[in-house]
C-alpha cells in the first residue's frame, strides 16, 4: 500500500504534483546564471554549490514520489541483459538524434537544438560553470528525469497493464520540458522519451533507462566539450 498511495489520490492533486515537478526540473540551471569568470572564485563556489543542491533536493524528493507509486522493482537481471538494454537503446537514440538532426540542418540551418545552445552558453560563463553542468547532465539530470518522466508519471497515471499510452505521454512531456525553436527539435526530444519510456516499459527497471539516458549525455556533453576546449566551432 505505501507504493500506491498516490495513485489514490484524485486526478486533479496528481496532476498538480506532476505539474509542481515538471516547474522544479527547470529550476537547478537559473543557478548557474550568475556564474562568470569574471566574478569572485567565493560567488562563483556558492551559485555552483546551491546548483548541486537543488539538484540533490529534487533527487530525493523524485526519489520519494517515485516510491510512493512505482510498482515493486523485478528481481536483477544478469549484467549482460542489463547492458543490453543500455547499449541498445543507446543506438537507437543515437540513431534517430543522427537523422533528426541531418534533417533539422536541412530545413533549418540549425545544428544545435536550442535547449543545446542554452547548455553550451552556460558551460562558457566559467570553468566552474562547465564542471558543475557536466556532473549536472551527466549525472543529475537522467536519475532525476527518469524519475519523474518515466517511474512517476507512467505509474501515477497509467496500471500497469498499459503499454504504448504511459509511453507516448511521458515522451511528449518530456520533449517539452526542453527547448526547441523547429518542429525537428521537438522530435529529437520526442524520439529520446520514446526510446527512454519503451527500455522502461518493457524491462520494469528504471535503472535500464537512467542507463540509456546518462550514457546519451555522456557522449554529448563529451563532443560538446572537445569542442569547447578546442575552440571549434
Amino acid at each position: 500500500m505505501r507504493r500506491l498511495k498516490l495513485r489514490q489520490w484524485a486526478f486533479p492533486g496528481r496532476l498538480l504534483l506532476m505539474a509542481f515537478f515538471a516547474l522544479l526540473v527547470q529550476l537547478p540551471a537559473f543557478f548557474l546564471l550568475p556564474v562568470k569568470a569574471s566574478s569572485p572564485l567565493a560567488q562563483q563556489v556558492l551559485w555552483v554549490g546551491l546548483y548541486l543542491l537543488s539538484f540533490c533536493a529534487l533527487f530525493t524528493a523524485a526519489l520519494w514520489a517515485c516510491r510512493a507509486c512505482e510498482p515493486p522493482t523485478p528481481p536483477a537481471r544478469p549484467w549482460r541483459v542489463s547492458l543490453d538494454w543500455v547499449l541498445g537503446g543507446y543506438l537507437v537514440v543515437f540513431a534517430a538524434q543522427s537523422a533528426l538532426t541531418t534533417l533539422n540542418r536541412a530545413l533549418y540551418r540549425q545544428s544545435q537544438t536550442a535547449n543545446n545552445q542554452a547548455i553550451i552558453h552556460l558551460m562558457e560563463r566559467s570553468p566552474l560553470a562547465m564542471g558543475a553542468m557536466c556532473l549536472g547532465a551527466v549525472v543529475f539530470s537522467p536519475l532525476v528525469e527518469e524519475l519523474l518522466f518515466r517511474g512517476l508519471l507512467m505509474n501515477l497515471f497509467f496500471k500497469p497493464g498499459q503499454f504504448w499510452a504511459p509511453v507516448v505521454v511521458s515522451a511528449l512531456v518530456f520533449c517539452l520540458e526542453h527547448a526547441s525553436t523547429t518542429p525537428i527539435s521537438y522530435l529529437v526530444y520526442l524520439a529520446m522519451g520514446l526510446v527512454f519510456g519503451y527500455v522502461y516499459r518493457k524491462s520494469g527497471n528504471l535503472k535500464y533507462s537512467i542507463g540509456v539516458h546518462a550514457l546519451n549525455n555522456l557522449v554529448a556533453m563529451s563532443l560538446v566539450l572537445i569542442n569547447l576546449l578546442t575552440g571549434g566551432n
